[in-house]
């Protein structure tokens, strides 16, 4: 065992920890062959990253070997990132331009189809909705402490209050409309209505209670 396998067995065995700023490293490097294969690849901090290169260009010398290690020992660790982070905002773009992956339909019907066919469907769908709406800033159309009046055709018949979630209020609107009047409602998001950006939709309004 030379002083690069020595390097990655003892990171294996002591992994950093996952709160950092973590790189992925290819033990053995893709211009040696290597693979994107889970056993070929570990996390990293960036100096170890930085380490791993040095090592790994001593122990199996080559030009390209040297000039990763050359590459990666200039940059900062913010470098790095902003590197990662613009290289993956390209990758969107080029995926988005070309309709593949994530903007092909035909592979998001696949997706949708395959996830549907679970027999938890409808009780993971919701969560990850709950835990969507949570996170991605807060669910700024609603908080808990806000209070909604909402009127259909101009008749006062909802409050809501204690929501943490858009959602939430979608589905009492829907179950509403649907057990009064018989009818669904084909309403997609009610946020425009909680953040003022639509005065009106399928014959509902809204207003905040201010207190």
């Amino acid at each position: 065992m030379n002083e690069y396998e020595a390097f990655i067995q003892n990171r294996r065995l002591n992994p950093p920890n996952t709160k950092e700023y973590l790189e992925i490293h290819h033990i053995i490097p893709k211009f040696a062959g290597g693979s994107d294969d889970p056993e070929n690849l570990i996390p990293l901090s960036y100096p170890d990253h930085v380490e791993a290169h040095r090592l790994y260009s001593l122990c199996y010398p080559s030009v390209k070997a040297n000039f990763c290690f050359l590459m990666m020992s200039s940059q900062t660790r913010e470098a790095r990132r902003s590197f990662r982070v613009a290289g993956a905002y390209a990758t969107h773009i080029i995926a988005k331009s070309k309709k593949v992956g994530f903007f092909n339909s035909e592979q998001q019907k696949k997706n949708t189809a395959t996830s549907l066919a679970r027999p938890d469907a409808r009780e993971i769908r919701r969560k990850a909705g709950q835990i969507g709406g949570v996170i991605v800033k807060q669910n700024i159309a609603i908080k808990p402490i806000d209070k909604f009046i909402f009127s259909y055709q101009n008749q006062e018949v909802l409050c809501f209050f204690n929501c943490s979630i858009g959602t939430e209020v979608l589905n009492d609107l829907k179950k509403y409309q649907l057990q009064t009047f018989g009818e669904e409602l084909n309403m997609i998001r009610v946020s425009p209505l909680l953040t003022g950006k639509r005065s009106s939709a399928y014959g509902w309004t809204c207003k905040k209670i201010i207190e």
